[in-house]
């Protein structure tokens, strides 16, 4: 969803309800905590940051130099 004119936007691109300019959403919280509590469970303490996932979690940019 885009909410063009939001006044706030988290790092993740999450718009809390306050700030929400277009449709609704069941979200009320950003779930990035806990997509990334599941993926450190999955990948059984073994590091993801490094990894295309862990960037984008991290909203940090992809670059083809990372290949």
């Amino acid at each position: 969803m885009v909410h063009l004119g939001a006044e706030q936007i988290e790092v993740d691109g999450f718009v809390p309800p306050k700030y929400r300019t277009g449709e609704s959403s069941p979200f009320t919280t950003s779930k990035i905590a806990l997509f990334k509590k599941l993926i450190r469970l999955r990948r059984k303490g073994m590091a993801y940051g490094g990894t295309d996932l862990g960037r984008v979690l991290d909203a940090r940019p992809l670059s083809s130099d990372f290949a």
